[in-house]
C-alpha cells in the first residue's frame, strides 16, 4: 500500500533501530517516558470511564474521542513505533471502549435538546471515527516521507491541542464536572427565534426590569417599549449607565415612532445588598400605582469565592436571594394591579439551562442534615464554574414552589432560559479563558435581540400554562429529573422553608399577602 507511505515508515524505523545514539540513555529515556505516559493516560481514561458511569454522563467531547481513537489506531498499530508503544496503546483502546459506551448510553440525556444528535449518537460516533481515520492516514502519508518517525509526536501534539481546546470549551459550556473534569462539547446549533406575534399591545402598563443597563435586559426593555409599554422602570446598579440607556431607548427611531409618550424611570439597586433592594422597592411603590410586569434579569458570574454584605456567598445573593426579596417586596403591588385590571400580573425570572449542570446533582449534594443556604455559603462547596448553574437551580426550585401557592389568576410566574447569547457574561474569566469563551460564542451564540425576544415571549406572550414552568426558548420543559427525585424534593422544600424564613426576618410584605391568599 504505497500510497500510505508504509515503505517509507519501515525504512525510517529500520534506520532508527540501526542508529547508534551518542549517549547510552538516548533511547532508554524516551521509552521510560512512553511507559510512564502509558500508565498515567490509562489511569486518566479509567477515571473518566468510572466517573461517567457514576455520574451517568460522559467524558471527552465527541469529536475529541473520535480523533483520539483514530489516532491511537493509526499511530499505535499501523505506524506503531515498537512493541512497547503497541502494548500501551492496546491498554488505551480497551478503556476507549468504555468511554464510547458511556458516550452513547448517557449522551442521549445530555443532548436531549437536540433530538437529531441524541437519537443518532452511535452513528455519529461511527462516522466520526471513520472520518478521523481518514484524516490521520492522510497525515501519515503526507508527513512520514518528510519527517519519518517524528510524525508520531508531531501529530500527537496537534491532536492534544484540539482535544484541549474542545475540553476546555466543554467545561465552560457545561459548568460542572460530571463525567469528567470537562463537560459536553458546546451546542452546535440554537434554533432560530420567531418574531413576537402581532397584536401585543402594552399600552397603559408598567414594567420593571432588573439588570437593564446592558445585554439582554437592555434589549428586552427596548422591545417592551416597542410594544407600546407606557412606563418602564430600569433597575440598575450604575445610575450613569442607566441614564445613558434611557437616552438610547427614548432616541430609538422605532420607539419614537410607535411610542413617543413612553416614560422611562431609573431606580438604583445594588443586588448584593438587601437594604438596597428594599430601598428600590420603596421607590417603586411610591412612584407608580400599578405594576403589571416584573422581569428578574439581574445576575452575575465570578471565578472566586466572596461573601456579600449580607453574609451570604455573593453569586447566590445576587442571582437568587436578592431577586426573591425584590419579588416579595413588590408582590402586593403586583396582586393589587391584577385585582384592579382583572388580568394577571406577570413575573419572569431569567434563568438558565445551566441549572441542569448544578453541583447538587452529583458532585456536591446537600447533606441530609444540612441547610441549603448554609451549604452554598460554605467555601468548601464553592466551585466557580458550577456556581452560576447552582444559583439558577435555586431560582427554578423557588419558581416551582411559589407557583403552588400563588394563583395564576393573580400572578403568572415563569422562568426562562434565553440560550447562549452574545453578552459580556464571560468577562469575569481570566484572559485565555475569556478569549476562548468569546471564540466559542462567536460561532454558537444568538444575538441579544433574539434573547430579548425570548424573555418578552415568556413575559407577555406565554399563557397561564407557563405558570410555575421553566421555558427553554419558547417551549415549556419538564423539571430536571433530579428535582423530581425524593432527594431533589427534599432540597426544594428545605430551600423554600429557609428562604421564607429569611424573607420573614427582612419583613418582606409579600409574605403576609401570600399567606392571606390561602384563605381566598
Amino acid at each position: 500500500m504505497k500510497f500510505l507511505a508504509l515503505e517509507e515508515w519501515a525504512a525510517a524505523s529500520a534506520a532508527y533501530d540501526a542508529d547508534s545514539p551518542p549517549y547510552w540513555h538516548a533511547k532508554i529515556v524516551p521509552d521510560a517516558f512512553t511507559a510512564l505516559s502509558g500508565v498515567l493516560w490509562s489511569a486518566s481514561y479509567t477515571l473518566m470511564a468510572n466517573s461517567g458511569f457514576k455520574d451517568k454522563s460522559y467524558a471527552m467531547p465527541i469529536y475529541s474521542l473520535c480523533l483520539n481513537i483514530a489516532w491511537e489506531t493509526v499511530f499505535g498499530f499501523v505506524y506503531g513505533p515498537g512493541l512497547l508503544n503497541q502494548i500501551v496503546f492496546a491498554q488505551w483502546m480497551v478503556v476507549d471502549a468504555f468511554l464510547v459506551y458511556t458516550t452513547v448510553k448517557y449522551g442521549r440525556q445530555q443532548w436531549r435538546q437536540q433530538p437529531m444528535i441524541a437519537n443518532n449518537l452511535g452513528l455519529i460516533m461511527a462516522v466520526g471515527i471513520f472520518l478521523a481515520l481518514c484524516l490521520h492516514f492522510a497525515a501519515a502519508a503526507t508527513f512520514v516521507p518528510v519527517i519519518g518517525r517524528r510524525v508520531v509526536p508531531f501529530t500527537a501534539w496537534i491532536l492534544q491541542m484540539f482535544i484541549s481546546i474542545g475540553s476546555l470549551a466543554q467545561l465552560i459550556s457545561r459548568g460542572h464536572t460530571q463525567g469528567h473534569t470537562l463537560g459536553i462539547w458546546m451546542r452546535l446549533h440554537q434554533p432560530p427565534v420567531s418574531p413576537t406575534p402581532d397584536g401585543v399591545d402594552l399600552k397603559g402598563k408598567v414594567a420593571l426590569i432588573t439588570g437593564a443597563s446592558a445585554g439582554i435586559g437592555q434589549d428586552t426593555a427596548c422591545q417592551l417599549l416597542a410594544l407600546n409599554l407606557s412606563t418602564l422602570i430600569l433597575g440598575v446598579r450604575n445610575q450613569a449607565k442607566g441614564a445613558e440607556v434611557k437616552r438610547l431607548l427614548l432616541a430609538d427611531p422605532a420607539i419614537k415612532r410607535t411610542n413617543p409618550d413612553a416614560i422611562v424611570k431609573i431606580v438604583k439597586m445594588e443586588m448584593s445588598e438587601y437594604r438596597s433592594i428594599k430601598a428600590c422597592a420603596t421607590t417603586v411603590n411610591g412612584e407608580v400605582s400599578r405594576l403589571d410586569l416584573l422581569v428578574l434579569n439581574a445576575g452575575m458570574a465570578e471565578t472566586h469565592y466572596e461573601l456579600a454584605p449580607t453574609g451570604h456567598e455573593r453569586i447566590m445573593q445576587v442571582n437568587y436571594l436578592s431577586n426573591v426579596l425584590l419579588l416579595f417586596e413588590l408582590l402586593p403591588l403586583l396582586i393589587a394591579t391584577a385585582t384592579k385590571t382583572g388580568t394577571p400580573s406577570r413575573v419572569t425570572w431569567v434563568g438558565s439551562r445551566m441549572h441542569y449542570r448544578s453541583s447538587l446533582i452529583a458532585s456536591k449534594p446537600v447533606d441530609s442534615n444540612a441547610h441549603v443556604l448554609d451549604h452554598f455559603d460554605d467555601k468548601d462547596n464553592f466551585f466557580s464554574i458550577a456556581r452560576y448553574g447552582d444559583s439558577k437551580m435555586l431560582g427554578v426550585m423557588f419558581t416551582y414552589e411559589l407557583a403552588m401557592r400563588l394563583p395564576k389568576e393573580r400572578v403568572v410566574i415563569n422562568n426562562v432560559c434565553p440560550g447562549t447569547t452574545h453578552t459580556n457574561m464571560g468577562d469575569f474569566l481570566i484572559f485565555p479563558l475569556r478569549m476562548l469563551f468569546h471564540l466559542v460564542h462567536y460561532f454558537i451564540a444568538r444575538s441579544v435581540e433574539d434573547a430579548g425576544r425570548l424573555v418578552v415571549h415568556a413575559a407577555v406572550v406565554a399563557g397561564p400554562e407557563s405558570h410555575g414552568q421553566f421555558l427553554i426558548d419558547k417551549d415549556i420543559r419538564p423539571p430536571h429529573e433530579f428535582i423530581t427525585t425524593p432527594a431533589g424534593q427534599v432540597v426544594q422544600k428545605k430551600l423554600w422553608s429557609e428562604t421564607f424564613e429569611e424573607m420573614t426576618g427582612l419583613g418582606a410584605p409579600g409574605l403576609e399577602r401570600l399567606e392571606q391568599m390561602k384563605h381566598l
